[in-house]
């Protein structure tokens, strides 16, 4: 989409919400960092083409590095109203068996944790769900404790290649606050 005025962005960023959260499908993203690529990651993402192929019911997409690299591949699955389940260590074989068990997700034994909202900062909370009962967090494994992700905050969640998904987040919101309407004493 072409950008000429203030309400195309409003518009970016819509659409980038509906991507990240889609009302009726289920998103399925492989990590397709350097580190889930060199442990299988491209395989899988390849696999999960496969599987899915001819279905219009679930998105697959790919996604950064959440930051923990030892437990890749790494797949986030968002269901609408329940959240992000994080699987990991997910090899080509076990993908059959999660697409069947896509309603059911959080009963696979390679689930990880869950996202139910994430703070974005910039962009603000997004509420992705809260249907995963007995699923630790995300911000409850050892691993994420004590991490207060700032610059890459949005890796391991948007797909890192889809600006309407950036912008969704608050990709360029800063740009945007000045071009809307500060002066120039306001920007320095």
């Amino acid at each position: 989409m072409k950008i000429g005025s203030f309400e195309d962005i409003e518009k970016i960023k819509k659409s980038g919400l509906k991507k990240l959260k889609p009302e009726d499908k289920i998103r399925v993203s492989v990590g397709m960092a350097t580190c889930g690529i060199s442990v299988g990651g491209d395989a899988v993402l390849g696999e999960f083409k496969r599987v899915l192929k001819g279905r219009d019911d679930v998105v697959l997409t790919k996604t950064g590095c959440i930051g923990f690299c030892h437990e890749e591949p790494l797949v986030n699955i968002y269901i609408p109203k329940k959240g992000i389940i994080i699987l990991h260590r997910i090899q080509p074989e076990s993908v059959k068996d999660i697409v069947n068990n896509l309603d059911s997700v959080q009963t696979l034994g390679s689930v990880l944790c869950q996202i139910d909202s994430w703070d974005h900062l910039v962009g603000g909370r997004i509420v992705y769900g809260s249907g995963f009962e007995g699923i630790l967090r995300w911000n409850e494994i050892d691993f994420f404790k004590p991490q207060k992700k700032l610059v890459m905050r949005n890796a391991g969640i948007i797909d890192p290649e889809d600006i309407d998904e950036y912008i969704a987040v608050g990709g360029y919101s800063a740009l945007y606050k000045v071009l809307k309407g500060m002066t120039a004493d306001e920007v320095i």
